[in-house]
């Protein structure tokens, strides 16, 4: 049940903080990614924050929870967000015309940003519900 908390900690914070971005620069990014799909697709964005929320629960929140340490959890956060829109963003740049470094360096800031938080704010969770005794 623990683990089942977490995950769904991950992925609300998650999924409502990147709906509230993409919200408010929504019309930036459209000016960025010039000619690609214009109206996402809302199954496939589900299905992306459920795969993204298991991997950050997997290898940062749950370890980050066992190891009582926050600032783990956000440090291991912010390396995972890192890796995987540096994946995301470098890939789209190498691939598509007319996608700048101005929206790389957004783009990758934001998912180092978001996944810190996230796992943060999941491992703050995790210890308030599930605190380690400590002995006397």
């Amino acid at each position: 049940m623990k683990k089942i908390t977490l995950y769904i900690t991950v992925f609300l914070s998650y999924s409502i903080a990147n709906i509230i971005f993409y919200k408010m620069v929504s019309s930036w990014y459209e000016t960025q990614l010039l000619n690609m799909r214009h109206v996402p697709l809302t199954g496939w964005i589900l299905f992306l924050f459920t795969i993204y929320s298991f991997s950050l629960s997997f290898f940062v929140v749950f370890p980050a929870v066992q190891a009582q340490s926050i600032y783990s959890g956000a440090i291991r956060g912010a390396i995972l967000g890192f890796a995987t829109y540096a994946m995301f963003d470098f890939g789209l740049y190498s691939h598509f015309e007319g996608i700048s470094l101005n929206f790389v360096a957004v783009n990758l800031t934001w998912g180092t940003l978001i996944s810190a938080a996230c796992a943060a704010t999941a491992v703050s969770v995790g210890i308030a519900l599930h605190p380690k005794a400590h002995p006397v």
